[in-house]
């Protein structure tokens, strides 16, 4: 066994290490099923934190007329100078819901939202709600296709589309019937609009101007949706096949923000200021940022684009409090030469989220900053965050604990038992206020049924040590079930990494010339080595270090692999381009 992987297997609890040689036999199941329902992981919940949250039986709506209510002139939205106040928002809100309910949108129907963080995204995904509608977050970066599938399996008869964006609308071949013209201009302050073209509004028959909307006669029969009813459809890739559709409810959306007001007790209502560098299509943001900020009746400072220059003069000057960010984000403020100029420490919460942060990065931020960020683990399944590390008790490399109300188990690839501690298997989450399954009445195998209940399978393979905490190690597509051997990919990747004349490499299952299994490495030489290492040299290294079942059977020398924005090896990318 690589030595990274044994260090993580091994490394951390003494009685499951004795399990996974062999020398205590197999542990019971039963007795695993129970560590995993006595969520040992609530000893490392600070005070004040509850096992189980308490979810209001209310809608999404409800925040926002409160917060309109005990703060109308409260900021609820701050984009690049703009303000709006929770007064205007709601204003803002009940006119567009009226609009559309004028164009024909009728309770349950879809409405598309291909919207940059802007106040139109605010606005239009509570006026979908507010017209009793089920909001369609898109992405407007996906593939032409896959755009216009999406928009034709929801049914999505009306689309809010940012001017930016609508090239890629028009291009995807897709047709709705409605299309609200949405122009990232409207919402600036003047000083702002000049660097930013005007784009005319493309002639088609059914075109609405978003303002004409937001001034549209206020209705007083608008549908009033329950708890129960939905909210918004989302796509999500599942078990890395083609993206599902999932339906949450507002009373799904409710409990995934509970969840995390009730892990961050500290966080006060009316004082607080969330910066919304994520993007808000995204269902876990969605739930830890736009409805986090509703919750608390905070101000949520909006930022369309990663520049820096515009998000540091922001953060200070608005005074921001939580500040979520990809790992990406943090290894460019590390090295911007403004960012010691933002007050870190009054932050409550700096946040990393949406892929695994490299404790590297959280290192250097620490000596750089003086402050801790603190890393989440979320899914649209689950509407939003599952895990996250407590306050103060951090561990490196570790997405943290689950959530108030949040069941998570470490289950084998082979079979549906749950593994002890320090072992390596796919997490499944569970509970109350989860989706149970796909829109369409078509449920994937990403949700399955285990003693009576459902469980959300995520495609993660993941380790949880003997506290509770969790670490990831790999995507389930890194995992190649061989026969009897279960062989990691990412095992055979550390270990071409530990060579000194390697920079990078990607491992992925190929057929052979007999059609059996057969391991392909792709490898990246270290520049300014004395001597590039032969085919030959590195398999004669990993055959010191791994089995021969693991020894790739192929490896090919290339000047670049596919990189994430954190710097991680895309391992899917390189075995679609089949490099």
């Amino acid at each position: 066994m690589g030595s990274t992987l044994a260090k993580q297997v091994h490394g951390r609890c003494t009685i499951c290490t004795a399990f996974y040689n062999g020398r205590f036999g197999e542990i019971p199941t039963t007795t695993v099923a129970n560590l995993y329902k006595r969520k040992i992981w609530l000893r490392q919940y600070p005070a004040g934190v509850p096992a189980e949250p308490v979810v209001p039986e209310s809608t999404v709506l409800t925040l926002l007329e409160e917060a309109g209510k005990r703060h109308a002139h409260r900021p609820a939205v701050h984009f690049y100078g703009t303000a709006l106040t929770y007064r205007r928002l709601r204003w803002e809100v009940e006119r567009f819901a009226s609009g559309l309910v004028a164009l024909g949108v009728h309770k349950g129907d879809r409405v598309g939202l291909c919207l940059a963080n802007t106040p139109q995204f605010v606005i239009a995904y509570l006026g979908a709600l507010r017209a009793g509608a089920v909001a369609v977050a898109l992405n407007p970066f996906q593939p032409r296709a896959q755009l216009a599938f999406q928009l034709e399996q929801s049914g999505a008869g009306c689309v809010v589309c940012q001017d930016l964006f609508y090239p890629a609308l028009e291009r995807s071949g897709a047709n709705p019937g409605e299309v609200v013209w949405a122009p990232v201009r409207e919402y600036l302050p003047l000083w702002r609009r000049w660097p930013v073209q005007r784009q005319p509004t493309p002639r088609r028959p059914a075109i609405t101007t978003f303002g004409s909307l937001c001034r549209a006669r206020t209705l007083g029969n608008l549908p009033e949706p329950g708890p129960q009813d939905p909210a918004v459809l989302a796509y999500t890739q599942g078990l890395d096949g083609p993206p599902q559709p999932v339906l949450l409810t507002h009373e799904h959306l409710m409990a995934a923000v509970a969840r995390w007001r009730s892990f961050w007790p500290g966080l006060e209502e009316g004082r607080e200021v969330i910066a919304a560098l994520l993007p808000l299509y995204r269902v876990p943001v969605q739930s830890s940022t736009l409805l986090l900020s509703l919750s608390l009746k905070a101000t949520l400072v909006l930022f369309t684009s990663p520049d820096l220059n515009d998000i540091l003069p922001a953060a200070r000057y608005q005074q921001v409090t939580v500040f979520p960010g990809e790992p990406a984000t943090f290894i460019a403020l590390g090295n911007h030469p403004r960012t010691r100029w933002v007050p870190w420490r009054r932050m409550k919460l700096i946040l990393a989220e949406g892929e695994p942060l490299p404790e590297e990065v959280a290192r250097r931020w620490e000596e750089h900053t003086g402050t801790l960020i603190h890393e989440a683990y979320g899914a649209t399944e689950a509407a939003g965050l599952t895990h996250c590390t407590p306050l103060h008790r951090l561990r490196p490399g570790s997405f943290g604990v689950p959530l108030p109300g949040i069941e998570a188990q470490v289950v084998h690839p082979r079979t549906p038992h749950p593994l002890p501690p320090g072992q390596i298997g796919e997490l499944w989450i569970g509970g109350q206020s989860l989706p149970t399954g796909n829109w369409g009445g078509n449920r994937s195998a990403a949700f399955v049924e285990r003693e009576g209940r459902t469980w959300f399978r995520t495609g993660d393979l993941v380790r949880m040590d003997d506290a509770g905490y969790f670490y990831y190690y790999d995507r389930l597509g890194g995992l190649v079930l061989h026969g009897d051997e279960d062989i990691y990919l990412r095992e055979i990747e550390e270990a071409l990494g530990e060579h000194p004349g390697v920079k990078a490499a990607a491992v992925v299952p190929t057929l052979g010339d007999e059609g059996t299994l057969a391991l392909q490495a792709f490898v990246v030489p270290r520049s300014g080595g004395t001597s590039l290492p032969s085919e030959e040299a590195l398999r004669a290294y990993l055959r010191d270090k791994l089995p021969p079942s693991k020894v790739p059977h192929r490896l090919e020398f290339r000047t670049e692999l596919p990189l994430s924005p954190a710097g991680r090896v895309l391992r899917s990318l390189v075995s679609k381009e089949g490099m």
